[in-house]
């Protein structure tokens, strides 16, 4: 029988690769408009759409960028951080996840004069309050910008440290890859190894293996997008051998010019990577976890034991304690059979 989307929204999922400001609700970002008094090109939910809603490709990255500016100009102030939080965590729970990494970089929420601490204490908080009312579990991973200096990222590194374990799960290098090496870097990956943190670095997306190289060459655990990953087979054997979780973004890569049929999604599956499905960004790219995983199901027939790989690599990779996650993989292994068989 074929995998229904109501076997998927049923399936325990985890998802691992999340943008806080990219998942933001349209109607939130109208109410903080109006209530922080900031100009909006519409204030109906249909007229705002158009502006933040990417189409199947973005030709380039202007489109992309402005519908950023759009959802970080009312996430500057600790109860708007708070809400779209809490606001993101239901939505996941909504959808049936027992897991959720959220990421962001706080660098981009500082404009009225919020610390770092408080960014962050508002979003662990917004966090706390979903966990408490839905059955989910939730982690905060703390990015470091490309485009940034690396004394900024030092500054990431030293709050991401100051919080580990407080809810913060893991640390990553996140925005434009090409001009922006991710060993310029290395001093701030230095201090993170030396703290023993958890270490996600988005790679490959829109640059060559080499990108994916130095992530790996920075300590990465897990490598955010990596469709490059094929150009080298040295580094794809190390990548496989070494079980190097690779988060897939399906719906955003299709729209940053990687078209479904040319993904190499469903190779990386063929070939027993520890490959994960992820949103990155709800909003912009109109998607769920569920969405994603009917979109891989529907555009490359994957079996029911192939979505089973999926599922429990997702788990599998998340940063968290061994002993935590060997119980919720139980479950997850339980469930998974009671929906779709052995």
């Amino acid at each position: 029988m074929e995998i229904t989307k109501q076997d998927i929204l049923s399936l325990p999922k985890s998802e691992l690769h999340c943008h806080l400001d990219g998942s933001v609700r349209i109607n939130t970002i109208i109410d903080l408009a109006r209530e922080y008094k900031i100009e909006l090109p519409s204030y109906e939910e249909s007229g705002l759409e158009k502006h933040l809603i990417c189409g199947r490709k973005v030709v380039d990255l202007v489109e992309y960028l402005d519908a950023f500016r759009m959802t970080l100009s009312v996430m500057q102030d600790k109860d708007a951080l708070e809400r779209i939080a809490f606001e993101l965590v239901e939505d996941a729970a909504r959808e049936n996840l027992w897991y959720f990494e959220v990421r962001f970089s706080p660098t981009l929420h500082d404009k009225k004069g919020l610390s770092y601490s408080e960014i962050v204490e508002a979003v662990l908080r917004g966090f706390a309050k979903g966990e408490a009312k839905y059955n989910i579990k939730v982690g905060l991973i703390i990015c470091a910008m490309r485009e940034k200096s690396l004394d900024e990222a030092l500054e990431m590194a030293r709050l991401c440290v100051k919080y580990y374990g407080k809810g913060v799960v893991a640390f990553d290098l996140a925005g434009a890859e090409a001009g922006n090496p991710a060993k310029k870097f290395g001093k701030a990956f230095a201090m993170i190894r030396k703290s023993l943190v958890n270490r996600t670095i988005h790679a490959g997306e829109a640059f060559g293996a080499k990108s994916i190289f130095q992530a790996i060459e920075l300590g990465a655990h897990r490598i955010g997008h990596g469709i490059s990953l094929e150009e080298n087979e040295q580094l794809f054997q190390y990548v496989n051998n070494h079980r190097i979780a690779i988060e897939v973004c399906l719906k955003c890569n299709t729209q940053t010019g990687t078209p479904l049929e040319e993904h190499p999604l469903p190779r990386f599956v063929k070939k027993g990577l520890c490959v994960t499905l992820n949103t990155d960004n709800r909003l912009m790219s109109a998607t769920t976890l569920t969405d994603e995983y009917m979109l891989a199901i529907n555009t490359y027939s994957f079996s029911k034991k192939q979505v089973k790989e999926l599922i429990i690599n997702s788990f599998t990779a998340a940063f968290l304690p061994f002993d935590e996650k060997r119980q919720l993989l139980q479950k997850v292994e339980e469930k998974t059979r009671d929906v779709l068989g052995n």
